[in-house]
This record gives C-alpha cells, sequence and structure tokens, in this order.
C-alpha cells in the first residue's frame, strides 16, 4: 500500500472538484478526490487516528482549510461550494495548495492561524492573593462525564481518559489564563472530575461574556477528545481561605445548579440568567454569538430560556472549515454507540442544540424568541 494522501495533497483536487459550483457533500467529495488521485481501496480503509479511515479525515481536514481560506462555504452540515476566491485561486492555475501556500495567499486563513496561535500560549500563574474576605465574582464549576466508574472497564481505560482529562485541565486553564478576562484576579483548580474557577469582580456582565467567549473551545475540545464536560456559571458573593477553601452563596448555587443539565455544555445558573437577561436584551435571545437562550432539560424538569453558552455558533464561526461538521458527526457516533440511557439522553439533548443554533444560523436567518 502506498502512502495514503495528506490534506495538503487533496486541497487542489478538492477544489478542482467543486469548481462546477455546485454543493458537494463530504462522502461524495471523498470518492471523487480519492478517484481523480488514484488511491487504492486498501488505502481508502487504513485507520488512522482513533480507528477512523486516515484518508477520509484528510479530505475533511482539507475542507476546513479551503474553508478557512474562503475558499469554499457551507451551505449546511456537511455541504459546501465553491466561492468567487476559490474560482480565482484556480484561474491562477496553482501547481499545489498547501497550508504555506494558504497562508500567503489567504488572508483569512493567515489571520485565522495567528488568532489559534495567539490563542495558545499560556500566561504565568498570577499570584494568590493571601487575605481571607468577602469577594464578589464569577463562578464557575465544570465536570466530564463518564470518568466515575471508569475503573471498572480495566485495561487501560481509567489511565486513557485520566490523561485526557487531564490535558483538558491544562489548556483549559492556559486559554483562561490567556484570554484577557475582566476582574482582578481568578483561581483555577480541580479535583478528580471536576474542575473550579472563579473570577473576581463586579463586572458581571462583561466577565461572563468573556468566559463564555472562551469556552466554547473547551467544550468542543472535550468531546472530540471523549471528556465531554457539562457546567453551570453563576454570580455573586464567596469567601475564599487562604487555603483555598471557597464557600458562599455563589459557590452554593453553582454546587446546587451544575449537575442538573442532561447534555454537554455549560449553562447559566439563576444568578448569572438574570445578569445575561440584561445585558442581551430581546430581540437577540436566540441569535447571540456567545450565549443563547434555550430550553434545557434538567434531571426532572426543563429550564424554559436557559442561558447557554453558544458553542456550535461560535465553533462554526472560528474553527477551521469542517470542524463543527466533524464535532456533530463524534456526537452521532457517541448517541448511536452507547447503550446506557442516560448518557444517550446528554448526546441527544447536545444534538438537538446543535441542529437549533446551526439549522437557522448557516441558513442566514433570524429566530424569533
Amino acid at each position: 500500500m502506498g502512502a495514503i494522501p495528506g490534506a495538503a495533497d487533496v486541497h487542489l483536487p478538492l477544489l478542482e472538484i467543486v469548481s462546477d459550483g455546485h454543493v458537494h457533500g463530504i462522502a461524495e467529495a471523498t470518492a471523487a478526490v480519492a478517484e481523480r488521485l488514484g488511491v487504492p481501496d486498501e488505502a481508502l480503509r487504513a485507520a488512522g487516528g482513533q480507528g477512523r479511515p486516515a484518508f477520509g479525515m484528510n479530505v475533511r481536514r482539507a475542507a476546513n482549510g479551503l474553508r478557512t481560506a474562503g475558499l469554499i462555504e457551507n451551505e449546511e452540515i456537511g455541504r459546501f461550494k465553491i466561492t468567487k476566491e476559490g474560482k480565482a485561486v484556480l484561474a491562477s492555475k496553482p501547481r499545489r495548495i498547501d497550508a504555506a501556500y494558504l497562508r500567503r495567499n489567504c488572508r483569512p486563513y493567515r489571520d485565522h492561524m495567528d488568532f489559534l496561535a495567539r490563542n495558545r500560549k499560556s500566561l504565568q500563574r498570577p499570584p494568590v492573593p493571601a487575605s481571607t474576605k468577602k469577594r464578589s465574582g464569577m463562578v464557575a464549576i465544570i465536570d466530564v462525564l463518564g470518568v466515575k466508574g471508569s475503573w471498572k472497564r480495566g485495561g487501560a481505560g481509567a489511565p486513557g481518559i485520566h490523561k485526557r482529562w487531564n490535558d483538558m485541565l491544562r489548556s483549559t486553564e492556559c486559554m483562561l489564563r490567556g484570554g484577557g478576562l475582566p476582574g482582578r484576579a481568578m483561581t483555577f483548580s480541580a479535583f478528580s472530575d471536576t474542575m473550579f474557577i472563579t473570577i473576581e469582580g463586579k463586572e458581571y456582565d462583561r466577565m461572563l461574556l468573556a468566559f463564555g467567549g472562551i469556552m466554547w473551545q473547551a467544550i468542543t475540545h472535550s468531546i472530540m477528545e471523549d471528556v465531554p464536560v457539562r457546567g453551570c456559571v453563576s454570580c455573586g458573593e464567596y469567601f475564599r481561605s487562604r487555603d483555598d477553601l471557597f464557600t458562599g452563596p455563589a459557590v452554593d448555587e453553582a454546587a446546587a445548579y451544575y449537575s442538573l443539565p442532561q447534555w454537554i455544555g455549560i449553562s447559566a445558573a439563576p444568578s448569572a440568567n438574570a445578569v445575561l437577561s440584561r445585558a442581551i436584551p430581546r430581540p437577540t435571545h436566540r441569535n447571540n454569538r456567545i450565549y443563547r437562550r434555550h430550553d434545557l432539560p434538567l434531571r426532572a424538569s426543563v429550564e424554559q430560556g436557559a442561558w447557554a453558552v453558544n458553542w456550535p455558533r461560535q465553533c462554526d464561526d472560528d474553527e477551521e472549515e469542517g470542524a463543527m461538521d466533524e464535532i456533530v458527526a463524534r456526537i452521532d457516533e457517541r448517541m448511536d454507540g452507547t447503550t446506557d440511557i442516560s448518557a444517550a439522553l446528554k448526546w441527544r439533548n447536545t444534538r438537538e442544540f446543535c441542529n437549533a443554533v446551526l439549522t437557522p444560523w448557516r441558513r442566514g436567518g433570524v429566530e424569533s424568541d
């Protein structure tokens, strides 16, 4: 079996295939690229990371790159067509389109890659205040689903999920510390399968919006790495001791609320809900980029008009082409592949949230409340 074509090998033939101006699906495009490049059947079946076909994933990555560069655009999830910029690139008759070409010739691609690189930089941990006093700020409690009882699965199951969770903790802390959050100080700590975050300050609306504008990346990362997270954020008063013991009404509220939602995502506890309702007035409840109104399934009820981090919209805006399509495909895999009723419902509720966000957004529509 010869070498499997990488994403850089696929950019040009994929762009040529969609040059007819029609809308193409990812499966159809993958087959057409394979035929054009003469990829043998055994190479098409060869598994890459996480057991998925390596060539198919490379075609998806190529589509991501072309969409980020503005050369193709999505019509709906998993279906795309060429843009006028894409036609102009083909008219210049490039011999090869790789990442270096896209960076040199496509400013949207270059700007996006620079943005991602800046967000990955970590900052030094700020000094922890030594005094014990009442504080005001934002409190977030977020846990990973599926850790409890993972040791029962034996083998490398528990160590594997532990490593992915630890990687998740490190990357989330780096994003928060490098994200320019408002407020005087941030704390980040974790125990077992739960992370605990506080940001001190009284500008609750600014803190919540900045937090939601960062944490969408943690949610998408958690789904792709199979450590799906669910949690909440509250606002108000709390106490912090010298040994980092946190108590107070904002902590109690978050602790009581964070495990109620039956999905993967981050939502607003009642105190934060009130702040966001003032900060994001009608008629933009359904169409705000950072938070979105959603009827959120809880353990024994549905919270009508809950505020939730609008991670599908932010991912579709800011990530590479096709990234959100991959996430939706991963959700479908988890939804279809689990026999645990509780887990299946959480994945299904998450999928319905994606549909509610992406369908009108990608069609350019505006929803009414």
